[in-house]
Formats: structure tokens, C-alpha cells, sequence
């Protein structure tokens, strides 16, 4: 857990900042990782958060990456996930994450498998029920592995990740995974700032024109600050998900437990 705590930085005092809005309502949600428990929580909180509201538009709901590793259900969520793009009481769409581009990686390039199980990877090729070689295997092994692995993964699933994009645009927010480089255009980012970046952009005050919506670096508790919303509190290992409704002007956070919704 050391190195996990290493990550966390000090709370952030809370403040809405200046009035900034989006286009049309929408949650965002932070890095799941695996845990299916906690995202079946999140969304039926969102959905009763949402009917409470009165309102009568059906909400983006944005999951901003990092589905999958470390915990131990990554099949079953992105299994829920899908299942969530065909409800009618929300839009769903997923931004891709660090995390999803290593499972990709890992099909594509088997000799990539002693690293990506160092953050995860181990756990994910468990819940589509393959087990992962023992440390210091052969080459051969992990081709194996990554053969069987592509061959369990549904094709849909591959999908999703091959298709989410890196960043979405919705009024004066800005929806990303990790961030943006701070001073370049939105539309001359690569993909590895929008999926890695972490001190270049968090030591930022302003990254960019708009209020950036992320996930990626764990925190103990949501960020919420004028141009940036951090919201991965490390679910896999702290047991709190979070998220972030966005009505024009207005913020709501909303975080969840294994006892229910906390705020």
C-alpha cells in the first residue's frame, strides 16, 4: 500500500470556481478498476440522483477510463458498462484510460506482460479466466498467455476500447482520462498526454480554456477545484468511488461505498 499512498495528495478545499457550464447535463464518473461492486453502487445512485432531480433530458454519463486492472471483476464491468449503453436513462460513453491502452498493448504485444501485471494487469487476465505465467517466465510463455487472452476477451469489449475516444468536449468542460498539457491546444495533444500525463498537469493552476474533468492520480478525496475536477479516489484500495454532476453552472459531487452513497 506504500506506494499507493505515495500517490494520494493533501485534500483540496473546495470551490466551484468561476461560472463555467456545460452544454447539456452529465455526470462523469472516476477510474472503476475492477471494482464491480462499487460501479453497480455508482450507477444506481446516479440513476435515483437524476429521477430526484425532475428533469426530463436523458444525461451524458461519462466514465473517464481505467475500467479494468487491479481489482479483481475487470470482465464484469466493462460487461456492465456495455450493458449500461443500452438503458435510456443515460448516455454512456467511456474515455480512454491508461489502463484499457495496456490491455490492448498486452494482445498486441505479449512481451508487454511482465509490466503490465506490475500495475494490475494480473488481476484482469484472472476475470476473463486466464492465468497469468509465473514471474520470470519465458517469452513463450507470455505468447501463449496473450494468444489465450485475445481469444477470451469478447469482441465487443475490444471494441469499446478500440473506439472511446481520448477526450470529449461538452460546454467549458473538458473530459479527459489523466489531463492536458498545460499551454498546447486541445486538438494538438497526443494521446499519451490525455491518458498519462499527471505532474506537468496537476501542478498547473489553468491547463487550458476549459474546466478539465479527470481521473488517474488517487486522491483522498474528490478535487474540485475552478479548473479542475479530479475525481479517481482510488476505489480498488480506498472502497470510495466518485463522481460529478454537471447541470449548466452547478456542481454535485456524489461518492459511493460499500454502505451506500456517502454524499
Amino acid at each position: 500500500m506504500s506506494w499507493f499512498k505515495a500517490l494520494f495528495r493533501p485534500k483540496a478545499d473546495e470551490n466551484a470556481g468561476a461560472a463555467m457550464s456545460v452544454a447539456e447535463p452529465c455526470y462523469a464518473m472516476g477510474d472503476v478498476h475492477g471494482r464491480l461492486d462499487l460501479f453497480e453502487r455508482m450507477l444506481a445512485a446516479l440513476k435515483a440522483d437524476w429521477a430526484a432531480s425532475g428533469r426530463s433530458e436523458c444525461p451524458v454519463l461519462y466514465c473517464l477510463g481505467d475500467l479494468v486492472d487491479r481489482g479483481t471483476q475487470s470482465k464484469g464491468v466493462v460487461e456492465a458498462f456495455l450493458a449500461l449503453q443500452q438503458q435510456d436513462w443515460c448516455q454512456a460513453r467511456l474515455l480512454m484510460g491508461n489502463h484499457e491502452e495496456a490491455m490492448l498493448q498486452f494482445m498486441a504485444e505479449p512481451e508487454f506482460g511482465p509490466t503490465w501485471i506490475t500495475y494490475g494487469g494480473a488481476q484482469t487476465l484472472l476475470s476473463y479466466g486466464v492465468t497469468p505465467p509465473p514471474v520470470g517466465s519465458d517469452a513463450v510463455a507470455w505468447a501463449e498467455a496473450s494468444r489465450a487472452f485475445s481469444r477470451a476477451v469478447p469482441e465487443a469489449h475490444k471494441q469499446l476500447f478500440q473506439t472511446s475516444p481520448d477526450m470529449i468536449r461538452n460546454g467549458d468542460y473538458v473530459f479527459v482520462h489523466a489531463g492536458v498539457r498545460p499551454g498546447v491546444p486541445l486538438d494538438s495533444q497526443s494521446a499519451a498526454d490525455f491518458r498519462w500525463i499527471r505532474r506537468d498537469f496537476l501542478d498547473c493552476d489553468k491547463a487550458c480554456d476549459g474546466v478539465v474533468v479527470h481521473g488517474h492520480t488517487p486522491t483522498d478525496d474528490v478535487e474540485n477545484l475552478p479548473w479542475r475536477i479530479g475525481l479517481d479516489t482510488g476505489a480498488y484500495a480506498s472502497g470510495v468511488l466518485s463522481a460529478v454532476r454537471l447541470i449548466e453552472a452547478e456542481r454535485k459531487i456524489i461518492k459511493v461505498g460499500l454502505a451506500g452513497v456517502l454524499s
